[in-house]
């Protein structure tokens, strides 16, 4: 799980579809970035001055938050851009390294240097697929941004990073785990050798959410409800691969504004018996969110299953990755990555850390042509922001948290927000441990940053005496971007519960 990186907040203009982020203050003002003509019929302005002054006050503070959000995801962009030359560090150091040894020594390991020149070309392959990621956000006189998936708030962020570069701007160690961190996401969520792993955490979530609130009134898949095969036609439908273009990119770049009709083969196995249901059966789909949406592979499970799904992400290294494989995907297998090239410890065999791993395993067309128009959104921000406005109120049938709820600099917060979101009768479902992301925020940063770890057990009370009813809860071994070939394996023993919302 990526330690959550705070972004500043941006108020963007609201839909019908998609919440966005931003302050309370411009989300509960959206009118005032169109102003109403407040004239009389001479054409006299009305406005009080206190009005106007507020007025500007609100324009400027959207035009800092702007240059702010510009700010940060130009640092963003400009971490990407540089793989390639901390990726070639890391081999520099290791053959530096082996430098130093004696020539005896380094007789009993003759094939280092050919191990060298491996890393070297894996590294190369990582950072053409990063190149292409970045490059596909740039170049707007193309074309219109809508043609291309290129917004112009991310077109800034690319000159902002030109900027950085020319005035030396030098990224942090941290910054570079984040960039490698991408890659082992991206195993995670769209490639064959993801796919146990998706089993293992994401197959909790789906069974747990089609017996307590089946799509279409079911609790099992719909009849035409089939896996993608390997024989499937990449592009099945010329319009639903075209839906795909642009939309996750727009989620990106405005704050959540676009709807992305995209989804992938449901991996998980249908229900012996669903569990009692506690909305009523409609017409409409159950509308979910997935917190903490990563890549979006799991939106896109849920999407193709029927329900209203929308992802949130608060990373921009995970939306504009997520946005560059839906929308700019043409076959399966397309990019190859070394994503362990730089773990050198716990290897086995050199194979296995140069290994090549091929993505992603469905493509957009695949995904598109499984999915009703609008069932798939996502929508960019802070979690507590986006959600906790009044507008949010009673609006989803279900919160789904999968590795999610210790992100939380204060877990009752995320508590109190999902209770605010759901329907009575509503379905929060979790799976994850609870490795609280900001327990050692103050050995690495300056500020104090409010970190409250509290036990599965007082959690489960807490949530039980915001008005929640435990229907089920099991421990659930669950392995988060893990090396399946390494020496060493982190398990996490998840929780893995469904509660639902009575009062």
């Amino acid at each position: 799980m990526e330690a959550p990186t705070p972004l500043p907040r941006a108020p963007q203009k609201q839909t019908a579809k998609t919440v966005v982020r931003g302050d309370r203050d411009a989300a509960n003002n959206a009118a005032s970035s169109e102003p109403e003509d407040s004239s009389d019929d001479d054409g006299n302005n009305n406005a009080t001055p206190s009005q106007t002054s507020s007025e500007e006050r609100n324009q400027r503070q959207r035009d800092l938050d702007y240059e702010d959000e510009r700010n940060a995801l130009g640092k963003i962009v400009a971490n990407i851009r540089a793989y390639r030359g901390f990726g070639m560090d890391d081999v520099r150091r290791v053959e530096y390294h082996y430098g130093q040894l004696s020539e005896a020594h380094k007789a009993l390991i003759p094939h280092e240097r050919e191990k060298h020149a491996a890393m070297r070309s894996a590294v190369d392959a990582n950072a053409r697929f990063f190149d292409e990621l970045v490059n596909t956000f740039r170049d707007m006189n193309e074309g219109s941004p809508e043609s291309h998936g290129r917004p112009s708030h991310l077109v800034g962020g690319e000159e902002e990073a030109r900027k950085l570069e020319h005035s030396g701007y030098q990224i942090r160690g941290v910054d570079e785990d984040k960039v490698k961190y991408v890659l082992k996401n991206l195993v995670r969520d769209w490639s064959e050798e993801g796919k146990n792993e998706r089993e293992r955490s994401y197959r909790y979530v789906i069974d747990a959410l089609r017996r307590s609130c089946p799509a279409q009134g079911r609790g099992t898949p719909p009849p035409d409800d089939k896996p993608t095969t390997s024989s499937a036609k990449a592009t099945t439908s010329a319009e639903a691969s075209s839906e795909l273009v642009a939309a996750a990119s727009a989620a990106a770049a405005s704050g959540g504004n676009a709807a992305t009709n995209n989804a992938g083969p449901a991996t998980s196995t249908p229900p012996s018996a669903p569990m009692d249901h506690h909305l009523e059966h409609r017409a409409e789909p159950p509308r979910c969110v997935v917190a903490g949406a990563g890549l979006g592979r799991l939106c896109c499970e849920l999407a193709a299953l029927g329900y209203d799904a929308q992802g949130n992400e608060h990373s921009y290294y995970m939306l504009l990755t997520s946005s560059f494989v839906l929308n700019h995907t043409q076959r399966r297998h397309q990019w190859r990555i070394h994503p362990w090239a730089h773990q050198s410890c716990n290897v086995a065999r050199d194979s296995d850390q140069l290994r090549c791993v091929t993505i992603p395993d469905v493509t957009p067309g695949e995904l598109a042509c499984r999915v009703s128009p609008g069932l798939l959104s996502m929508c960019a921000g802070d979690f507590v922001e986006v959600y906790g406005v009044p507008e949010q109120a009673g609006a989803y049938d279900a919160v789904i948290t999968c590795f999610f709820m210790d992100t939380a600099h204060n877990v009752l917060e995320y508590l109190e927000v999902i209770r605010h979101m759901l329907k009575v009768g509503g379905i929060w479902i979790n799976h994850g441990p609870l490795l609280y992301h900001w327990a050692d925020a103050f050995q690495y940063l300056s500020t104090d940053e409010l970190s409250i770890e509290i036990s599965l057990e007082t959690m489960h009370a807490a949530a039980e005496k915001l008005g929640f009813e435990c229907l089920h809860q099991e421990m659930a071994v669950s392995p988060y971007t893990s090396n399946v070939h390494s020496m060493m394996q982190t398990i996490y023993n998840c929780s893995s519960s469904t509660m639902v919302k009575r009062r």
